[in-house]
Formats: structure tokens, C-alpha cells, sequence
């Protein structure tokens, strides 16, 4: 259809509607848009009363803050409270514990080093001594490790052997790995006829330290009592 029928069928269209509402009902007013695209119109409705509500509120002008207005209290902090410092930190105690914790050590190592002198001059009972003062004077320092290994090798030396391989054996669980143990353990077990604990015992100290069996390293190095020289060669030349 050309633009000029088109307008003719959208006129048509009105009359009819106008002729076939009855003589009391209103016409409902149109508005007609061109389009672009077509001749055609499109019928749009006029808005409603609660949409013309609605666009009024929206351009209305917001109204601003009352900056007056005083604002809410705000909640009131909890005093804070400040502790004193724990008694371990405070300076005198601890330059105190110090000085204490530092002499115990001056005095375990002071011992130690007597009783190695002992040993290698051969005083086995002052030495026993002085061993035996520094594991259970210092059982909470690490050096007292070398205070019962060294109280052991004593025992066994001035006679108490059954309670020599007991400390032994105990030692030989609680720092295992330690050569000197071990090799000590091998020479006391083959005399007292545990011919293959002593091998086992042997075979972990010479893994970790070849020179335990040298017999001359041990008497002039690690100054082991003649006893316990005796035994490992017993041991090494299976006798």
C-alpha cells in the first residue's frame, strides 16, 4: 500500500470505533508517531495517573540532610587495662637467672675437664668422682652425656662391672649412635660370653667411627682404663 492508502485505512479504522462506542463512552484519546521505517502509525496511550505520580515524585528536587541534627552518641570504649610485665621478663630477674644458668655451665665443664685429667693420669676413682658429679650435679645440661658415659667406663674399671654394662646398655638405647658406647658395650658383652650382642654392638660403633678399633688410638686418645683395653682385645683377636 502507498503512504496516502495507509492513512486512509488508519482514518477508516478511527471513524469505526468512534461509530461502534455507544453515544455515553468517551473516545480514548491517541497520539500518532511517523515511523521512519514505514507509513504506518503507532498508536501510543496517553500515561496513566498513577505513572504521572510516580514521574513527579522522581522530578521532585531532593530535599538536603538536616546537618543540624546532632548525631547519635556513639558507644563508649572500655578503659584499657594495662598489665605489669611477667616476672621473667623483667631485666634484674633475668640478667639474675643468667648469670646463674651460666655459672652451672662454668662449673659442670670445669668438672668434666678434672675428670678427663683424672682419667688420663690414671685415677680412675677421682675421676668416677668427678663423672658422676657432673651427671647428677647437671642432668638438665647436654653435656652431662659425657659425665655418664664416662661414669660407666670408671665402674667398669674399679670393679662394679655388673653395673657398668647396665648403664651401658641403657646408654647404648638412649643415645644411639654414640661410637664410644657402643664399642665400650662390645668389649664388656664378649667377655661375659655374649659373643654376637657384642659383634652387633661393634659393627654399629666401626660404622660410625673406624678408629674405636685401633687399640692404641683408644689408650692414647680416649685414655680407656687397661681393663676395658684388655677386653677389646680379647674381642678383636677373638679369645
Amino acid at each position: 500500500l502507498s503512504q496516502q492508502g495507509s492513512r486512509k485505512c488508519v482514518v477508516g479504522l478511527l471513524l469505526f470505533l468512534a461509530l461502534s462506542s455507544p453515544p455515553y463512552a468517551p473516545l480514548p484519546l491517541v497520539s500518532i508517531q511517523a515511523s521512519s521505517f514505514s507509513g504506518l502509525g503507532t498508536l501510543v496511550a496517553p500515561p496513566t495517573a498513577a505513572a504521572a505520580a510516580t514521574a513527579a515524585e522522581e522530578s521532585a528536587p531532593t530535599a538536603a540532610p538536616d546537618l543540624s541534627a546532632t548525631p547519635p552518641a556513639r558507644r563508649s570504649a572500655s578503659p584499657r587495662v594495662v598489665l605489669p610485665p611477667p616476672p621473667y621478663l623483667r631485666p634484674g630477674e633475668v640478667a639474675a637467672e643468667r648469670a646463674a644458668f651460666e655459672g652451672r655451665v662454668d662449673r659442670a665443664v670445669r668438672a668434666l675437664e678434672e675428670g678427663r685429667r683424672a682419667q688420663g693420669e690414671g685415677r680412675w676413682a677421682d675421676a668416677l668422682a668427678l663423672y658422676t658429679e657432673v651427671q647428677e650435679s647437671y642432668p638438665d645440661l647436654a653435656l652431662s652425656v659425657y659425665g655418664k658415659v664416662g661414669r660407666a667406663l670408671m665402674e667398669y674399671e674399679v670393679g662394679d662391672v655388673r653395673t657398668a654394662i647396665t648403664r651401658l646398655r641403657v646408654l647404648s638405647v638412649e643415645f644411639k649412635g654414640y661410637p664410644e658406647v657402643h664399642a665400650a658395650l662390645a668389649a664388656a658383652l664378649y667377655v661375659e660370653g655374649g659373643a654376637a650382642a657384642a659383634e652387633r654392638q661393634f659393627t654399629v660403633a666401626t660404622l660410625l667411627d673406624q678408629r674405636y678399633s685401633d687399640l692404641a688410638w683408644l689408650a692414647a686418645e680416649r685414655h680407656w682404663p687397661p681393663t676395658l683395653l684388655l677386653h677389646m682385645k680379647r674381642f678383636l683377636l677373638l679369645q
